[in-house]
């Protein structure tokens, strides 16, 4: 009987590495096609945790079967470094540095005041004036907010498209800027080519498309039984409600990663991208960036902090030519989202 049990558990680890290299497929497949793999993608710390049980689990046992697992999760070594920031030396100190940060306001819900009936504006202004950015990006901006929120402090130049929540804030003069929206999409993406002393840096903030499925998750969590068909019809909602948004955004950051490509500066790229690290929309984006918090990161990568666990969606990213000192993700309680805050720095040209 126990060695029966150790033969499932054994074929049992087996096809949990198969699947977990299954998911390292999936920043390279469009989910247009192979929305499955995306799906194992976005299940990754979940697989990573069941592997590292794996590892403890024949470790006590004093069996060399721990090593397939350790081996899957060396394998994905540089998707492992996007989700869990594993560094351990301080960066050199860089000069003429300055702060970029983005964050997902979630509408400044957060700020609502009740005995008012409106967003105490000023609240939410001293917030975002406390994250001390020279470079601000927001998504989810109140549209009929306040867009000179910070005429009184040194963000004294900012960007927002007519009628559309993302909007980007700088210390530093905006000299040109755009915004491209989707078809029929509440999301977008705005760029603004800021003046940083004697250079150019061109400054991505952008939203993709959103899953829609917070809500359904929330109430699973909260109220689910499993035992109900109730349940597994808002889990087939969700499922499917991620396959529709997972196309849609891969199409949105090809488009954006295009656009990218034809920058005559250096990029910063910033913002809530709806997606996990092993996703094709952040890697058609990422592809040819440097990703801050796996340079600079420690610990888990969280930016969200929904009834699913453990998901990274919020980015900093940035040109080779650009290095990040340290990066921060801040763990407030304004928004469904962390702020995402770096400290960086122009190379010498």
């Amino acid at each position: 009987m126990r060695d029966r049990i150790k033969t499932i558990l054994r074929w049992s680890n087996l096809i949990l590495i198969i699947v977990t290299l299954l998911a390292y497929l999936s920043p390279y497949l469009h989910p247009r096609i192979y929305w499955v793999v995306s799906l194992l993608g976005l299940f990754y710390p979940l697989l990573l945790v069941l592997n590292v049980v794996c590892i403890l689990f024949w470790i006590s046992l004093r069996k060399w079967y721990f090593l397939f697992s350790l081996g899957g999760i060396i394998i994905g070594w540089n998707f492992l470094s996007k989700s869990v920031g594993v560094n351990i030396n301080k960066s050199d100190i860089l000069s003429n540095t300055f702060t970029f940060a983005t964050f997902n306001t979630e509408s400044a819900h957060a700020f609502w005041d009740k005995k008012a009936g409106r967003t105490d504006y000023q609240k939410f202004s001293n917030y975002l004036q406390s994250l001390e950015a020279d470079i601000l990006c927001l998504q989810e901006f109140p549209v009929r907010g306040e867009l000179n929120l910070m005429r009184s402090t040194k963000l004294m130049h900012s960007y927002q498209a007519t009628g559309k929540s993302i909007i980007t804030y700088s210390k530093f003069p905006i000299v040109k800027q755009g915004y491209f929206a989707f078809v029929n999409e509440y999301n977008g993406c705005v760029f603004t080519d800021v003046k940083v002393e004697n250079r150019i840096v061109r400054v991505y903030n952008l939203h993709l498309c959103s899953n829609k499925i917070t809500n359904i998750a929330n109430q699973v969590a909260k109220e689910g039984d499993w035992d109900e068909k109730e349940t597994w019809r808002k889990v087939k909602d969700m499922l499917v409600g991620y396959r529709s948004a997972a196309r849609i955004r891969s199409d949105q950051a090809e488009e954006i990663a295009k656009h990218i490509a034809g920058s005559p500066y250096p990029v910063l790229v910033c913002g809530d991208f709806n997606d996990v690290p092993l996703s094709y929309a952040y890697n058609a984006v990422a592809n040819k960036l440097t990703d801050y918090f796996q340079e600079e990161g420690k610990g888990l990568g969280t930016t969200f902090s929904g009834s699913i666990p453990f998901l990274k969606i919020d980015y900093l990213l940035g040109s080779s030519s650009i290095q990040a000192q340290e990066i921060d993700i801040l763990h407030h309680d304004y928004s469904d989202h962390y702020p995402v805050r770096a400290v960086i720095a122009l190379n010498q040209e």
